[in-house]
This record gives C-alpha cells, structure tokens and sequence, in this order.
C-alpha cells in the first residue's frame, strides 16, 4: 500500500472514537481480570469485544510494519506498540481461555519487542508455556534465554526433537528453516558479525515467502515481525550502538564491553530506546544533562559515558557523585561488576566524609571513583595528581538541589569540579528522573541548553487509581479514558460481634478494616497476586505500626514468605540482632517478607536492609521517602498512605514521583500500578482535600522546578537585611568587612549571627576557586567571580528576577570573596585551609590549635594505645569539636546526655542495643555526631598535621576518625568490619583472636579472614556462635566467582570433510560429542580416548576449536567470563 494511503487510514484510526473507546475498554476490562474481579462485577462492556479489539490490533500491525518498511521508525514503533498493548489486554491475563491466546500471545510479544518494548516481550512469554517448537524457539529468543535457545537449535540439527511423528512435513521444514535463522541471529549477537545478519534476512524473507504460498498467514505475521527484529538489530545491537561511539583504536576493550554483557546471565543484547536517544549527547565534548524515568537505564548511560571517558583519555580517572551511601554503594556493584572485567578498577570506599589512607590506597589505583558529595570533596581536594586526572565526573540525582546546607554545598562543590574540567578539557554528566526545569541545568552544566536527553519512555506502563475507603469497605477505581472499578475489593470481615454486658452496655461489632491504615495493609495483601508491593508513609513513626498491621493481616491469610537469597538474610539477621536483640520486631517483619525502611534504622542495619531489598524479593516495603534516596528497587504496585511530613508540611511532587515512579518493574511487569488512599469516612472538607491534593500529585506537569540553593541562601541573605533595615550597600559592606554590628536592636544582631551561619556554606569553596583562578595574581582579586559565576546555577535562575536578580547575585558574591580573602589572609595558607574540606572559620580555628592537638596525639602515639587511651584524646577532640565555630555540634553535647558512658561503649564495640539504653539520645550521638560530625572534622584535623609534615600523627587522627564513624576499638577491627563482617561486636571478638599486623592491607585482611571462614574448624581458634556464623556468611558472599576457568588444550584429529574448516563448535548430544561448523553444515561425530577433556567444554557459550594446523586444533574463547588456562 501507498506510504500516503496509509498515513491517511492512520489518521483516521487515531481520530475515530469508536475505535480508541474499543481499545480503552479493552484497557479497563485488563485490570479487573488481574486482580481477579468477579466477573459479575465487570462493567457492560461491548459485545464481541475481544473480536474487534483483534481487528484493531492487526490493522496497527499492519501500519507498524508499513512505517517500519518506508524508515518511519517513530510511528512504526507507536503502531506496533499500540497492537501489542492491545493483544496484551485480550489474550495475556492469567486465565484467559480464548482459543487463539497461544498464537496471540506470541504475535503480541514480538510487537513488543519490535517497537523496542524488550520488558514487555520478556514479561508476556516468561509467564506462558508453549507446546510447539516454534513458539518454543521465539520465547528462549524473546527472553534472552540463549543457553536454553542453543540446546533447542542442536536438538534441531541433530535431528533429535522436531516433534516426533506427531509433526507434519511442511511444520518440520519451516522448524529446520526457522532454525537457522536464529543460529545466524546468534552469531550475529555473540560476533557483531554482519554477514550472519544479512544471512539471517535471507532466511527470514525466505520464510515470509513460503507461508505466503502456502497462505498460512498466521506465520506470515510471525515471520514478518521477525524480520523487523532483525533489521532493528542494525540501529539497537550493542555492536551497532557502542562500537562507532567510542575511539578504541583496535576496538579491543569496546568490543570486550560488549561480550561482557552479551555473555552475561541476563544479557543485554541491545539498549532501551531512551539510552539510545543519549548517546549522541554524551558523546559531547561540552557533556550533557540526561532525564529519563527510573527503569529506563540511567546507570548504563552513565556506564558507557564512563568508558568512553576512560579509553579516549589514557590515565584518566572518573568521579561519580552519588547523594547517598545507599546508592554510591548500588553503583559500585553495578559499575564494578562490568568495567573490572574489562582491566578498569572500581573504587569500594565507605564512608561519608573521611579521607583515610585505605581511601588514598584505593583511589590511586582506581580509574573510577565512586563517592557522596563530602567524601568526592575531601578526595579532590587532598591531592593534586586526581585533580589532574580527572576528565568525567557524573553526578547523580542531579535534581538534589535547594535549601538544604548539604545541597548547597554540593551545588558550590561542582562549579569547583566544572572549573577543575575546564582547565583539564573534561565535561560533566548530570542524571535525574525528575527534573523539569531541563534548559536550566543544561546551561549550568554544559554552557549549552540543547544538550538534554529527555525522554519520557518507561520498559513498564503505569496505572493511576484510587483506593477509596467507606464505612469498612476498599472500593477501588482505575484512571483512563475508560474507567474500570473493584467494588467491595475488600469487603469487611467480622472480627466482633456486637455484644450487650450484663449491665446492659452495648458494644459495636468490630470489623476489619475499621480504619485506614488496615485498609491500605489490606489492600496491598490482596494485590501481591501482581507482585511486590511498597506502601508510602510521609513519617518515620509511621512505618512500625503500619507493618504490624500488614503483620497481622499476613497472619490471618497464612502467607509466609522465604527469602532466595538466603545469606543476605542471614546477615540481616545477625546485624539486626546486635542492634535490637534476638526477638526484634523488625526481624519478625522481615521473616514475613515486610521490609521496614526509614531514617530511623541504624547505619548497618539500614545498609543491610537495602541489601537483603536489592538482591532478594520482599513481599511488602513500608517506608518514607529515604528509600527514594539511591535504593533501587523494583515494585509491581505504590500505595500511597499518607503523604503528611509533619502537621502543616506534606511531600513535594517530585519526591512523591520518584517514589510513585519506582510502580512498575523492568522485566517484571508491563505496568505498574500506583494506588492513592482516600479516607471517606471523613468529614467533606477533608474529603474534598484529599481529592484535591491526589490530583495535584498525579499531574506530573506540577514536578516542581529544581532551584538553586546557592541563590536561594543569598536572596535569604538579602531579604532578611531588608528586615532589619540594613540599606544595600551597607549589606555589601557588612559582607565584605566581615563586620558584626553591635546594636541595641535584637534582630540586627541576629541577623549578622544568621548571615555568618550561611556563609560558612560557601566560603571555603570560594576560597578554592580563588586558588584555581589565581586570583592573587589578579589586579581585581574578585574579577574571576563574572567569569565563574555566571554560568552558575545561581546566577541563570535569577535572570530578570524582580526582586533578586543576576546583578544582585554577582554583586554579593563579589563582596563575599572580599571578606573571605581577608579572613584567609596570606595566600601561601589557601591552600592549607581549604585542604580541610570544613567551613572557612573551622579551618582556621583548627589552624590556630594544631600545636596543642599535635602534643595530645603524640601522647596517644606513647601510649599503648587501648581503648583508654583512645577513649581520653577522644574526649580531649570532643571537646576541641564543639569549641569550634560552626552550628549544631554544640547540639550533641548537652547535660542531660550521658555523653561520657555513650562514647565508651561506643568505641568499644559494643552492641547498639546496649548503646540504645543509656539515653534516648543514643543513636542521633553515634549516628549524627560519631557517624558523621567528628570525622568530618578530625578527618580536617589530620589534613592540617599532615600538610604540616607530621605525617604519623595525621594518619593517627585519620584512624580516629574511621574509628569514631565506625565504632570500634583499633584500626585492626575497622579493617575486619571493611573486610565484610559488617558487626562492630564480631569485628572486635575477631580482632582479639587474630594476630593481625597493623600495616596489613584491606585485602591482605580480607584473605586472612576468607581463608579462616573456609577453615573454620582446622584453624584452631575458638570462636563464638556468632563470630561462627559471621565468618560463614562472608565466606559464602564470597563463593561466587565471576570468571570461570577452564584449562586450554591443543587437540589433534583429521578428517576430509573439515578441509577448508578453520573454527569448530563442540557439542554433546545425548552422550555422544561432536564438532561442527557454527552454520551446522558439517557435523562430525567425535570419538574420545579422554571424554572428561570434552566434557568440561561441550555446549559452553564463547568456546570453538581453532585450526593451527591440518591436524592440530586450539581452544579459544571470546566468553569475557572464561579463562582458558
């Protein structure tokens, strides 16, 4: 048909209202048939239904494959997609009896995939079994199950399966040819080979053809959405996509990249449409800003940036800045597990904010380092040589930016790093899922608005509704053109009868739910029938007594729940019990499959937790928005409880997205369902307000913008001296004198308190430009501050602001570095003082006590250094900490705090629940003022002794401050926590029953302690019960080994018809071994003295034969995971 014609009917598809209420029916009636609604229940919906919604899919197969043919890959992948869904919702929902929902479901899957939906494909033919050797073929295809596909294609070849006798002729010559097909589909994905594509065609239309004669339409259809597949491998494949992409000379390491995820478990054969639409901008040399929904592969994109990077750029390192542990700790796992293989290290640093010598250890031997905004600060600014080597930097969750202190001195910390690239002509990533305000970022990131990847595409659909609870009923109801509706989704359920006392009082029958909270944990019980589920609380004392109510209803169901993988939940176990005893309620939740996760849990019991979620399957999260920060997670269904922070304040939309948006797992689930709790036995007002406040959240069009902090601390600055009267030019003076006016008036006083508390936030770093602009050398000292700042963030998002604009910005900052270079005085010292990475005044206060701290440490040094010794020049830098002036310290340290027994058992390792009992102030003293507060600034304390010469007594204070963040006794047992018994109580019990050498490596302690887990009995040491089970899990986390070896071998044999043959596959079918050619022409039985040599061999992805001779063959492998030794 004429390419205009089908525009046309197209068009009028699209427009005609009839049709698109059909596919909106179709769409609605899905819903009800997952969650098992009764069919009495379903609305009246059309007649013969199903018939025309076929009709309408097949006639957008037909426009896809149109489109597709004339290069409209757009509305080819728009039409195919649009059919797919279709077919989805009337032949792919368990217990669909349809006669044709076999053929159906297959068509479905590779409409899917053709329009770049690979999820979806997985998803729909993973649930499905099939009879045929067809359908079989295309599922092990469409899954990706490529070992399973191989073992199908040799039963082919060797004639051992085509369906015995119950096959007809014709049926077995299309199996042979469709065969062939996917064994040069094959070759293609494992060699980039072209010839194997365009063999592959060949095969394809041959099969069109023939199904066409024999007017089989049914495969007509399936051999022509095949022959898409394989011309889209020539835009999609990895070999298409990432080889042209990076400057490799020989190709060597890109093409090892690609095998290593061809080769990988679940292989990645090809890149999602919306990493496609990125790689042109991450190829710039300016960098890019990249905002694509969670799911969609940001992480990849970020890993192909970082590869490039580092193979164009020999010697170069990469820093990606993750917000939070959490996720700096995801990315390492991700990143490592593919760019190690390849010969590039992967930084594993713990830690928030100290700078350690086990840090400086592994970053210099990292090509990629991986660290939050303080611990990336503390690194770059300790030495030059990473400086120098920096050429990438991602930054992840770009969107963190605002008000909070720690975001804007992490928004001030990158136009550190962009002036940093800028002399070193590198370039800077940012990711985000949601961040609207994209042209901003991308002038600020780039100098160049256009270089956004945007992109709106999700591998899962999401499903909006709204979960309505009345009197004791959940009624739910499902958004879209067509609405669908559970009513009675949860009925009530008598749990008391109404009684009448003998004193004739009267109590109601109590029912359940009979609030909302049983609601919500009723309702998400019921819809585990789809997969996991997370239900959102906006506050942390929320979530424990939500889960005891999800408890209880699990209970009353009898679901139970085990975990897969089995050793991460006995890590749990084991940190969980240190940190509230053997009979917790958190691991009761746990054993159930509900996962609690909030700011409230301790460090390692919060990392733990976010381990346990990551590799395993939890059947219910309850949790805040801290799990939106960095854990990620797949979830089939969000409910969203309660979206109120405190009293007054309730969630932003963009964090309510990134929670929301998490509904929907890649190759999980084809859509995910987002669920907002309604309390209607409320009164109207309330009611009407909830209503009012789901729909603000469910237009994502109302994302709030993401807005400079840095501008909004100065425009804070400049509107509170209005309020205070001071005149503006005063303020600039004020500003740049540093002055502290003494007034009568209560408020001007505070206000200069306030504005001194503000710019500690930027002070130190404005210090650290001036040394990169050599502003000592400049007539103008703060002339730099045009050139920096006005491709700020700060400075693009106050352009033509009325009442604080771009002029007003530069102005203050230039005033602000006046003040800073008198406080910092000789610039011989800037260096020094901003090394810290602490505020300015800190630095210099330090600055001013370093011969006192020196004689203390050098006390400790002649000490015999136990936890006496330890626990006095802790209590002497305590002290020294909160004399400092900086806020909030002061704050841990206040009578009622039994600071002094707290510290001790601290130190000592000793169990959080024992800590936890002192004083309810416990775990915000360890957690907010040990865990991150005194490392920070000791970490401070020993950049100052050692930038002095005193290189021992820094690496001292260094030790103390992994000590205090950690807690433990000696840096032996900060090394055995490292090394992966992650329990402070283990890790000393451990510590005191080895003899470790002090300058023992991490991995040298490491080894140590594997060798010990795998010869726990034969060693001789007498551990605990749970110093036992620690050791057994480390060995265990460690059994897995990445690469398998396999000894290489010459192997010496003849025959006439392998003339001309130079490489051969080894095969064993049905205990007999043979070699053939990788088109399977020639297949010769082979007949062995030594079965095991071909034994350990046969079948293995990567390995062939290798002609050296006309006798003599050699192993080889291109499998990434295979060492031939």
């Amino acid at each position: 048909m004429n390419i205009d014609k089908v525009l046309y009917f197209f068009d009028k598809y699209e427009k005609d209202d009839t049709i698109q209420n059909f596919i909106a029916q179709a769409n609605s009636r899905y819903i009800l048939y997952n969650v098992n609604e009764i069919r009495e229940n379903f609305p009246n919906y059309t007649k013969g239904l199903d018939e025309k919604c076929t009709n309408i899919a097949v006639n957008y197969l037909m426009y896809g494959y149109s489109f597709f043919i004339h290069n409209m890959k757009d509305e080819a992948a728009y039409s195919l997609e649009k059919a797919a869904s279709v077919l989805e919702h009337i032949y792919c929902f368990n217990g669909c009896e349809n006669s044709y929902r076999i053929y159906f479901r297959i068509v479905c899957a590779l409409a899917y995939y053709t329009s770049s939906q690979y999820s979806k494909a997985f998803i729909i033919l993973k649930k499905f079994d099939f009879d045929t050797l067809i359908a079989k073929l295309i599922k092990l295809f469409l899954i990706k199950d490529l070992s399973k596909l191989q073992i199908l294609l040799d039963e082919i070849q060797f004639n051992q399966n085509i369906q015995g006798d119950n096959t007809n002729f014709e049926d077995k010559i299309y199996i042979k040819i469709l065969s062939l097909y996917f064994i040069n589909i094959i070759q293609f994905i494992y060699s980039g080979n072209q010839k194997s594509l365009e063999k592959a065609k060949e095969i394809i239309c041959d099969l069109i053809e023939l199904s066409s004669i024999n007017q089989e339409p049914h495969l007509w259809w399936i051999f022509r959405l095949l022959s898409l597949i394989n011309s889209q491998y020539n835009y999609t494949s990895l070999w298409r996509t990432i080889l042209p992409l990076i400057d490799d000379g020989n190709n060597k390491r890109v093409k090892d990249y690609i095998l290593i995820n061809i080769y990988k478990q679940k292989p990645i054969i090809e890149l999602f449409k919306s990493q496609l639409n990125c790689l042109e901008q991450i190829s710039s040399k300016k960098g890019a800003v990249i905002s694509i929904p969670t799911s969609s592969g940001k992480t990849k994109i970020a890993e192909i940036a970082i590869l490039k990077s580092l193979i164009e750029n020999e010697n170069s390192k990469c820093l990606y800045i993750a917000p939070f542990r959490s996720l700096a700790y995801e990315v390492e796992i991700s990143l490592s597990s593919i760019l190690e293989i390849i010969g590039y290290n992967v930084s594993h640093l713990y830690g928030s904010t100290q700078y350690t010598q086990i840090d400086r250890t592994l970053v210099e031997y990292s090509d990629v380092i991986i660290a939050t905004p303080e611990k990336a600060k503390a690194i770059i600014r300790s030495t030059d040589e990473i400086i120098n080597q920096l050429k990438l930097v991602v930054i992840d969750e770009g969107h963190l930016v605002g008000m909070q202190d720690r975001y804007i001195i992490s928004e001030l910390f990158i136009e550190e790093l962009k002036a940093t690239l800028k002399i070193n002509g590198g370039k800077m990533v940012l990711l985000s899922a949601v961040l609207p305000n994209l042209t901003d970022f991308a002038k600020w990131i780039t100098g160049d608005e256009k270089l956004i990847a945007s992109s709106n595409w999700r591998p899962s659909s999401q499903r909006l509704g709204v979960l309505d609870f009345y009197k004791n009923t959940v009624n739910v109801k499902w958004f879209g053109i067509v609405e669908s509706f559970n009513k009675s989704f949860i009925e009530p359920r008598l749990v008391k009868p109404e009684r009448i006392t003998k004193t004739g009082k009267r109590y109601k029958a109590v029912y359940l739910p009979s609030n909302k909270k049983e609601a919500v944990a009723a309702t998400a019980v019921k819809l585990l029938s789809l997969g996991s589920v997370l239900i959102y609380v906006g506050r942390s004392n929320m979530v424990l007594s939500q889960a005891r109510i999800v408890s209880k209803v699990m209970q009353d169901f009898k679901i139970t729940h085990e975990w897969n993988n089995q050793n991460d939940y006995e890590l749990f176990k084991l940190v969980c019990e240190e940190a509230y005893g053997m009979n917790s309620e958190l691991l009761k939740f746990v054993s159930q499959g509900i996962i609690c996760h909030s700011s409230k849990l301790p460090t390692d019991v919060r990392l733990s937790i976010e381990k346990l979620m990551r590799n395993g399957t939890p059947k219910i999260i309850i949790a805040t928005s801290t799990l939106a920060q960095g854990v990620n997670i797949g979830i089939s269904t969000v409910i969203i409880s309660n979206i109120y922070l405190d009293k007054d304040k309730v969630v932003d939309v963009k964090d309510f997205w990134n929670i929301a948006g998490r509904a929907g797992r890649a190759f999980v689930d084809t859509e995910g369902k987002i669920l907002y709790a309604i309390n209607r036995n409320q009164e109207n007002w309330s009611i009407y307000k909830q209503y009012k406040e789901m729909k603000n959240y469910y237009k994502q069009s109302n994302i709030e913008k993401a807005v400079s902090g840095v501008y909004l601390l100065l425009k804070g600055i400049y509107k509170v001296s209005i309020e205070c009267g001071i005149d503006y030019n005063n303020l600039l003076e004020l500003i740049a004198e540093n002055q502290i006016i003494v007034s009568k008036q209560d408020n001007i006083a505070k206000f200069c308190d306030f504005m001194r508390n503000k710019f500690d936030l930027i002070d130190d770093t404005l210090l650290s430009l001036n040394i990169k602009y050599n502003s000592f050398a400049l007539d103008d000292s703060s002339s730099w501050i045009d050139d920096c700042f006005r491709g700020s963030l700060a400075y693009i998002e106050s352009i033509n602001k009325r009442d604080f604009d771009e002029i007003k910005i530069i102005e203050i900052l230039k005033a602000r570095n006046k003040g800073v270079l008198k406080i910092a005085g000789n610039p011989l010292k800037w260096a020094h003082l901003v090394s810290s990475s602490v505020p300015l005044r800190v630095s210099i206060s330090i600055s001013n006590m370093t011969n006192d701290i020196i004689s203390k440490v050098n006390n400790f040094i002649n000490s015999n250094q136990d936890i006496n010794s330890l626990l006095k020049i802790v209590k002497y830098l305590d002290k020294i900490i909160c004399s400092l002036p900086t806020k909030n310290i002061n704050d841990f340290i206040v009578e009622e705090i039994d600071i002094e027994n707290i510290r001790r058992l601290w130190f000592s390792g000793s169990p959080i629940i024992l800590i936890n009992k002192t004083n309810k102030y416990a775990q915000k003293i360890y957690d907010e003022y040990y865990g991150f507060q005194f490392p920070w600034i000791t970490n401070s304390l020993a950049k100052r002794v050692r930038k002095l010469g005193y290189e021992d007594e820094g690496k001292v204070i260094e030790n103390i401050s992994l000590l205090a963040e950690l807690g433990l006794p000696n840096i032996n047992c900060a090394k055995i926590y490292l090394s992966g018994i992650r329990t402070r109580e283990t890790s000393v019990e451990i510590s005191n029953k080895l003899d470790l050498d002090n300058d023992l490596s991490l991995r040298s302690v490491k080894n140590k302690l594997l060798y010990i887990s795998e010869n726990v009995t034969s060693v001789g040491i007498d551990f605990s019960n749970k110093g036992e089970k620690w050791l057994n899990v480390l060995n265990l986390d460690n059994k897995y080994k990445i690469k398998k070896h396999i000894k290489g071998f010459r192997f010496k044999f003849f025959r006439g018809e392998l003339l001309g043959v130079n490489k051969l596959l080894i095969k064993k079918i049905n205990k007999k071994y043979y070699v053939s050619t990788f088109d399977y022409k020639i297949k010769c039985e082979v007949y062995l003295h030594k079965e095991e040599l071909f034994d350990s061999i046969a079948n293995i992805k990567g390995i062939w034969l290798e002609r050296i001779s006309e006798e003599k063959w050699l192993l080889k492998s291109n499998n990434p995971y295979i060492i031939l030794e």
